[in-house]
């Protein structure tokens, strides 16, 4: 599903008609990752990009009633648990931290928390704390939003073996920009001897555990989801010209290889495969930041739709 655009511009208007006029691959499921490499060493990957949203609002359609001031919001009994992202204690500005979404769940009249996630932690600590967290609201109908590596975060806690038990009170997971499935990122960091030397030190510096890194590599395939549960990925696709700041940028560029991205973590080819619901947000990248969207009041109409 894909929400209509809001301040399309003339040059987002000529690049998107050009790729719906390109012939072939006529489906996204054509669309893969080599394929899409291909099609970025020939026309670039900001065409490769448009060609891949083009086709999964083709397949998905768009409903642009989800950016109506009159849509649903979430019931009033739910309580809304926010996992951040990472660095999401030191580096409020990226918006790791939810507070967009805790504001816009309180105006909405629900329930909100912060879950109390480490800063940088092990895959398996974060999971340990986000079900000791589930435990303690136990009985309750919760709503979990995850942002960045937050969403890598739950899908880890939805792989131990028993996640149903465990997540049998979340009705739906909202995953903002969440890297469900690991980030070519980390494999590009690993590559580099010098600057994961550098990293490596800077991490023992502030505290963070490097293995962290490793653990978060690209995987081919993630694990299944439990079946009750409602799975929404809202995900940037944002051209060179739309990206917000300079660690974008940085990770667009290092991301390039690989194929179009969100240039903060995830390969669009991917995020298409992904179980769930896709929400491609046109124009703006990883951060969501830009102002085209307004996405914490989107968070909350997405988590009313799919709440009934």
């Amino acid at each position: 599903m894909n929400v209509a655009v809001p301040n399309m511009d003339d040059a987002d208007r000529a690049i998107l008609e050009r790729a719906a006029g390109w012939p072939l691959p006529a489906t996204v499921d054509e669309l893969t990752q080599p394929v899409l490499q291909e099609v970025a060493g020939r026309e670039g990957i900001d065409f490769a990009t448009a060609l891949l949203y083009d086709r999964l609002v083709r397949r998905d359609g768009v409903h642009p009633s989800l950016l109506d001031a009159d849509a649903p919001m979430p019931p009033r009994d739910v309580l809304i648990g926010v996992v951040p992202g990472a660095f999401y204690k030191e580096y409020t500005f990226t918006g790791a931290d939810g507070q967009r979404v805790l504001d816009a769940a309180r105006r909405a009249g629900c329930r909100a928390e912060l879950v109390p996630l480490l800063s940088f932690g092990p895959l398996a600590e974060q999971a340990r704390i986000l079900c000791d967290w589930l435990k303690a609201n136990a009985g309750q109908r919760i709503m979990l939003v995850s942002l960045s590596k937050g969403g890598t975060d739950v899908a880890h806690a939805l792989s131990i073996p028993n996640a149903d038990q465990l997540f049998r009170d979340v009705a739906v997971w909202l995953n903002l920009s969440g890297i469900v499935q690991g980030t070519a990122l980390a494999d590009w960091l690993l590559a580099q001897r010098i600057r994961s030397m550098f990293v490596r030190i800077f991490a023992w510096w502030r505290g963070y555990p490097f293995k962290v890194v490793s653990e978060i590599r690209r995987r081919d395939t993630i694990s299944a989801w439990p079946a009750h549960l409602r799975v929404i990925h809202v995900v940037g696709f944002p051209l060179r010209r739309h990206l917000s700041n300079p660690w974008a940028v940085r990770a667009h560029n290092r991301l390039e290889p690989w194929g179009p991205s969100d240039a903060g973590g995830i390969l669009l080819a991917d995020a298409v495969r992904w179980p769930g619901t896709i929400i491609p947000l046109w124009g703006v990248d990883h951060y969501l930041q830009d102002g085209r969207y307004d996405v914490a009041s989107l968070a909350m109409r997405l988590l009313g739709a799919y709440s009934r």
